[in-house]
């Protein structure tokens, strides 16, 4: 029996760091082919394997960071997209991204453009007049509250941002987790030999 609780205990520690990482975000890499998990607000957006059509075109598409399908989200004024996590209060959360910015001379090359990322309504980034041909990877961190809305709002006069793979997950505790079960092993060991003599 005990042989059978440390097997347990072992697989159930394994377990751990597999579940710290899980991505909270629905359809963060839109291989659905639409804006599934996501609240929308904006005329000009789509989600595609290549340009959709409507108001923007580009004239380099690096097309999908990853997989069959990307969001291209334009802005007159604004494209918004939002999505709600839940989230542990008091967790450190990373956020990533992909994003693109490519050119449309027929509307006047890149600018102006502008690309921000919030939490819970605070900026965490605005980017402006970005170039970019192709995809930027974008990291941020950001806590918990228990249910946290993760927005992205463009604002593009000539051409459409690319964005994929999309992705927020707990960040890991460093081994605290794996330390304090470990010392509740020992712990018990030694609670269980002393009883035993």
């Amino acid at each position: 029996m005990n042989k059978c609780f440390y097997i347990c205990v072992v697989v159930a520690c394994l377990m751990l760091p597999g579940m710290a990482w899980a991505d909270l975000v629905q359809n963060g890499g839109f291989e659905t082919g639409d804006f599934s998990g996501w609240a929308i607000t904006g005329a000009c957006a789509g989600v595609g394997a290549t340009t959709p059509g409507g108001c923007y075109g580009v004239d380099i598409n690096p097309g999908p960071h990853t997989g069959n399908y990307a969001a291209y989200l334009g802005g007159t004024p604004n494209t918004l997209i939002a999505q709600t996590l839940m989230t542990t209060v008091g967790q450190e959360y990373t956020l990533n991204f992909f994003l693109a910015a490519p050119p449309f001379a027929a509307l006047g090359g890149y600018d102006p453009n502008s690309f921000s990322v919030s939490w819970n309504g605070t900026a965490l980034d605005t980017l402006t007049n970005l170039h970019a041909d192709t995809y930027g990877g974008h990291t941020y961190s950001a806590i918990g509250t228990g249910s946290d809305i993760l927005q992205f709002t463009t604002s593009s006069g000539p051409s459409y941002f690319l964005l994929d793979d999309v992705s927020v997950s707990s960040v890991p505790d460093g081994g605290v987790t794996f330390m304090l079960l470990g010392g509740a092993l020992v712990g018990f060991e030694t609670l269980r030999r002393k009883f035993r003599a």
